[in-house]
């Protein structure tokens, strides 16, 4: 049985989803070659080398690039080879580094869990001032998570653009992955200003999902129009489309002391998998989910991509927060070990 104790929530998803797919794996996958075990074990230490070297990015970036400080590469005359190396290491940014990215220049703590955790930050100090305003009585203040990200997405935007120069000053070219960014920061901002689906942009900062789906719009339109009571009753609603489920819509409220799920999908959808991931993950934050599953015949074509909306009132549980993120990450997933498996 998997062991999920003194896991982070994201972790205990990976390891038990992880677990699924083992045990599903044909017995064939055990005979295969020495060989094939030799390059597996060399790619996946060329995979942590650059897991290394990206979390060195990131800490330079936060260190140096982003200094208040006159001595740091930012001013031409101060440069130094290996930090102008390190420069053209951030345009070679996966997907991973470029969430941590994201969360760097937006000034975000680097994981959902330490943000939700400033609820009860008694800090005395700038930070835990707006994180007080955000936060009343463990509820989120949509309103006041617009304006910070409305803020630090201006400065963010700034910073990158200088980013940006300084590397079309030192001769680098190849400047479409930061401009890339530049325009989800603007996304962000954008949205920020008009208070829109705020919590999707939250979410997005803290879920591995690919970026550009920031600039991404999908049609929920039929699904919101045939569920439009459940999602005006709920505190919070996610619309998911899907590669292979076609659009799934998750309803989330509260009663008494468990957070009520419910889940609107198509036949095909794995919700055994999903109720057991959902419900585990969420006992270890000591919150209780109940599940439902109801099954939808139309619930649209299968998409092209994996992007989601979120729907919620001004104020939002922390808890119902927490099991968002897990839903989110736990139909990612699922959806995408299916393509995987496929496609192979």
């Amino acid at each position: 049985m998997t062991n999920f104790n003194g896991l982070s929530p994201w972790a205990s998803v990976l390891n038990y989803l992880n677990a699924v797919k083992q045990n599903d794996i044909n017995a064939k996958t055990r005979e295969i070659t020495q060989n094939t075990q030799s390059n597996n074990q060399s790619q996946n230490i060329e995979q942590s080398q650059t897991g290394s070297a990206n979390s060195a990015i990131i800490q330079n970036l936060s260190t140096n690039v982003f200094s208040k400080t006159p001595t740091n590469f930012l001013n031409p005359a101060q440069v130094n080879p290996a930090e102008q190396a390190v420069m053209q290491d951030v345009l070679k940014m996966n997907n991973d580094v470029v969430q941590k990215y994201l969360q760097s220049l937006l000034d975000m703590p680097e994981s959902l869990d330490k943000f939700l955790k400033n609820a009860n930050s008694k800090e005395d100090n700038v930070q835990a001032y707006q994180f007080l305003k955000i936060f009343v009585e463990n509820m989120l203040n949509n309103k006041e998570l617009s304006q910070l990200l409305n803020q630090n997405s201006n400065n963010a935007i700034q910073k990158l653009l200088n980013v940006i120069t300084q590397s079309l000053r030192q001769g680098g070219h190849d400047t479409a992955q930061l401009k890339e960014i530049l325009a989800v920061l603007n996304t962000i901002h954008a949205l920020s200003s008009l208070n829109t689906n705020t919590l999707r942009e939250l979410f997005l900062l803290y879920i591995p999902i690919d970026y550009q789906v920031y600039r991404q719009d999908s049609d929920f339109s039929k699904i919101t129009a045939e569920n439009e009571e459940g999602i005006k009753n709920a505190t919070l609603s996610i619309l998911f489309e899907t590669y292979n489920f076609s659009n799934i819509l998750a309803e989330l409220s509260e009663d008494n002391n468990a957070i009520l799920l419910e889940i609107k999908a198509g036949s095909d959808f794995p919700y055994d998998k999903f109720k057991k991931v959902v419900t585990t993950v969420s006992k270890e934050s000591s919150i209780n989910v109940l599940c439902d599953f109801v099954k939808i015949k139309d619930c649209g074509s299968k998409g092209n991509k994996q992007n989601f909306k979120v729907i919620s009132n001004d104020y939002v549980p922390v808890n119902i927060l927490n099991v968002s993120h897990i839903v989110i990450k736990a139909v990612f997933k699922l959806d995408s070990d299916m393509k995987c498996a496929l496609e192979a």
